[in-house]
């Protein structure tokens, strides 16, 4: 099926939808308010000789939903009163957060209050509801127009209230100005009218002043197409949703023009500078704290030379050399440059040149006159060098190009990558819900921007911590740097060590894969902890928020013909509506369960709790914190006690340093943890410091599986963790033969607590396996003899029975035996 007939089939799925939420909204609604209509009715003499002039009919309301019960009544019942609770019907959303809040901030009476007037609430029409979903639904992006109109002329007969063209259901402007720019077209937006879009009175009570970043940066619209877009985008401070400027369409290259491309953004600066921001009868003021571009944006907007430049550098004047196709610069011990020193090689630049001049002994890092210097913008120190392009998908995309493809003095064996990439996959089910991508097997070394990140300052640590000692070091340096300079904790206290790992890092970098390797973004590894140190840390000027803006921006574009005119029209139906900077606070505890009917601590208990914006979890991925203390644990249980969430948790008997080098780990709260004790504690919200990424290491250190013996002479797959030992003799917790044989698999992979396990005594251990797949393997031998290279044997033991079937690499048994199951005495 081609491409086109899977998006035909998209949008003939995405109309069925639409017409089956506007009849089932229509028959929800038309029922709910017959009833209640109904109920007045037949409750209007009660009414009346009340003596206390109570409403029954509300009374009324309430009592049939809890003398029944029932599911669809509660439902009608939120659904109205998220109609009164949100006049404006901005999104599904807020509709849905209105029905969780309903009772503080719904602006109808509560039932049971008492009410002078006695007036009927009014209900939403049905056709003004299915209006305003239709609404959400076309800008939500990805939409064609074309079958937008073809629902509302669809929808017309029994919604008289739909405009029959999607131009008068958004309010399409008619007319969209755009300005011919070279190579290309330019529409600007404006920084005023976003601003007065998406301000709050709370957020400027909160900042007092209107403070953003820019970010400008280029986006390919189609396959096999030069055309491209180069917006403009602006980002209030402590936000992170960004809005569109400008935007730029051309073929083939950035905007060739400057003057124009940033003539209208350069005047409203200067305009905002000098006349501050007007907002409800108040002014602001107004300023740009950082430009956040990658390298190429920003030598395209200041004026200077790119990466194959003798000065190529933004922040020293360091010279570089031409070494086997590439700028190499090797020294790094050369002056800063500043704001004025840039404008005086601008105003160099004025000066004719002799016919001697030569661009690679005199610097020549200015080649042109930026229009940001009408705003008077500071071309050094207000340009940011952004850890996204410069150090995930710059420095350490090279380090694993280097590495995978043997460019440099080292390269990896076919064995190491695999066994790289077998651990990489192994971490999927260890990885936390912070992570947007999932670890898994390299394929190549062109990877994503937030999987490098996670390599690097995580996963790495692990996977290569078998390759050669030099390699090792060499990627410790890095991966210490920059999660120093990551942390909010310690980008300041620890920045001088960061700053000499990274230097370190370069140099070892030179010997380790040669001089090729010291290009630009390496280089200016060497600048970056003075950038952190004066502006935050890394992650307060990085370009993740933009890069995702710009896949929205994409999925806009529903055709080839007149994108920019298509973008341009959808930011102002999108600004025809207040846009709000909300916050909703999510349910601190979430997923209600019963994990464990024995706790003895009396409450709901639930399988997720917030805490300091991280989700913790009885999951194994998101169960691990380290607390106040310093001790590190792992969640088993979350109850709500009545008097605050209670956890309940257990420690780590062990804690010690996971690397030495280049400091000790434990300085930057990196621990290599083992021995998880059985007994439990209790523990509050409070007393967790944060949450922590716990990672497998080898067998005797924390995760592992051992093949038991029992006492019926069946051999299982067991974790550690059901393993004890009482009065000198060891004993094993299993599930009861009652369960099932999925939710069997499933507790031994989780290793899940002993909760409603039975105890196993004369047991013994056959082996250990720190792989689960490994320990399913070895069980197979262990039902054929009594050894698996341990110090029990007995060879005229009988062959093994099987209890259970866990294993899904264990199909080839005969169907009858696999539901064997025995029974222990």
């Amino acid at each position: 099926m081609d491409r086109k007939a899977v998006k035909r089939k998209s949008e003939r799925e995405a109309v069925r939808e639409a017409n089956k939420r506007s009849r089932d909204a229509e028959m929800l609604l038309e029922s709910n308010y017959r009833r209640n209509r109904d109920r007045r009715i037949e409750s209007g003499n009660e009414s009346e000789t009340d003596e206390e002039g109570t409403d029954q009919s509300e009374i009324g309301i309430v009592n049939d939903n809890n003398l029944h019960g029932g599911q669809e009544d509660e439902q009608e019942r939120n659904i109205n009163e998220s109609y009164h609770g949100n006049s404006d019907n901005d999104s599904v959303n807020d509709s849905d957060q209105d029905i969780l809040t309903n009772d503080e901030d719904s602006d109808c009476e509560s039932p049971g209050s008492n009410n002078e007037d006695d007036e009927p609430q009014a209900f939403l029409d049905p056709g003004q509801y299915v209006r305003q979903e239709i609404l959400e639904w076309t800008l939500s992006g990805g939409i064609s127009m074309a079958k937008v109109d073809d629902l509302l002329k669809r929808l017309k007969p029994v919604h008289q209230n739909l405009p029959l063209s999607y131009k008068t259901l958004l309010k399409t402007p008619r007319k969209v100005d755009i300005v011919d720019c070279g190579n290309g077209s330019l529409w600007y937006c404006g920084i005023t009218s976003q601003l007065h879009h998406i301000l709050t009175q709370e957020y400027l009570t909160s900042y007092n002043e209107i403070a953003i970043d820019i970010n400008i940066d280029s986006v390919p619209l189609f396959n096999k197409s030069s055309t491209n877009f180069v917006p403009i985008l602006g980002r209030l401070v402590g936000e992170n949703h960004p809005f569109v400027i400008g935007i730029f369409c051309g073929s083939g290259s950035d905007p060739k023009d400057l003057d124009i491309f940033l003539d209208g953004f350069v005047n409203e600066v200067n305009d905002l500078k000098s006349n501050c921001f007007l907002f409800e009868d108040k002014r602001y003021n107004f300023r740009i704290r950082h430009y956040i571009l990658d390298q190429k944006a920003r030598a395209s907007i200041k004026c200077v030379k790119g990466v194959r430049g003798y000065f190529c550098c933004e922040k020293c004047t360091v010279r570089g050399t031409d070494y086997k196709n590439r700028m190499c610069l090797l020294n790094h011990n050369c002056a800063l440059r500043t704001d004025e020193s840039f404008i005086d090689l601008v105003a160099d630049l004025m000066v004719p040149k002799t016919k001697h001049f030569d661009d690679k002994e005199i610097d020549s890092h200015v080649n042109g006159v930026s229009p940001l210097l009408r705003c008077e913008t500071k071309l050094v120190s207000k340009f940011r060098l952004d850890s996204m392009h410069l150090v995930y998908k710059g420095v350490f995309s090279r380090w694993l190009e280097f590495l995978w493809s043997g460019n440099g003095n080292y390269s990896l064996s076919l064995r190491e990558k695999r066994e790289i990439s077998s651990l990489l996959e192994s971490f999927r089910k260890w990885c936390p819900c912070d992570f947007n991508r999932k670890p898994f097997a390299i394929k190549s070394e062109k990877l994503k921007a937030t999987e490098l990140r996670r390599i690097l300052l995580y996963d790495g640590l692990v996977a290569f911590k078998k390759l050669d000692k030099n390699v090792l070091k060499n990627f410790l340096l890095l991966h210490v740097s920059i999660y120093i300079l990551c942390s909010p904790v310690f980008f300041r206290d620890l920045n001088d060590e960061a700053d000499t790992f990274l230097r370190a890092f370069v140099t070892h970098s030179k010997s380790l894969f040669g001089e090729e390797f010291i290009v630009y973004n390496v280089h200016s590894l060497v600048h970056l902890s003075s950038e952190c140190l004066e502006h935050g840390p890394l992650d307060s000027f990085g370009a993740f928020p933009y890069e995702n803006f710009l896949g929205m921006i994409k999925s806009r574009v529903t055709s080839r013909a007149k994108p920019l005119q298509q973008i341009a029209k959808r930011e102002m139906e999108k600004m025809e509506k207040k846009e709000e900077i909300v916050k909703p606070e999510p349910p601190l505890l979430q997923m209600p369960c019963f994990n464990d009917p024995h706790e003895p601590v009396a409450g709901q208990q639930y399988k997720k709790i917030l805490v300091k914006k991280s989700v913790l979890s009885i999951k194994l991925a998101d169960s691990c914190c380290a607390l106040n203390d310093g001790t590190v644990v792992r969640i088993s249980n979350i109850i709500d006690s009545g008097n605050g969430p209670v956890l309940v948790g257990k420690k780590f008997a062990e804690m010690a340093d996971y690397y030495e080098y280049p400091i000790a780990s434990s300085l930057l709260d990196i621990y290599k943890v083992s021995r998880l004790q059985e007994c439990t504690f209790y523990l509050t919200p409070a007393d967790i410091k944060h949450k922590c990424y716990l990672l497998p290491l080898k067998e005797d250190e924390y995760v592992c599986y051992a093949v038991v013996e029992f006492k019926d002479s069946t051999c299982e797959v067991v974790p550690t963790n059901w393993l004890d030992e009482e009065d000198g003799e060891l004993v094993s917790y299993y599930p009861p033969d009652e369960w099932s044989d999925a939710r069997l698999r499933k507790a031994v992979e989780n290793r899940d607590g002993r909760e409603g396990l039975e105890l196993h005594k004369n047991v013994r251990v056959l082996h250990t396996y720190n792989s689960i797949l490994v320990a399913r393997a070895n069980r197979k031998v262990a039902e054929d003899t009594s050894n698996l290279d341990s110090e029990f044997e007995d060879l005229n033991e009988p062959r093994r029975k099987r209890r259970r079937i866990v294993s899904q690499i264990e199909d080839s048994e005969d169907e009858d035996e696999q539901n064997i199951r025995s029974k222990r005495v």
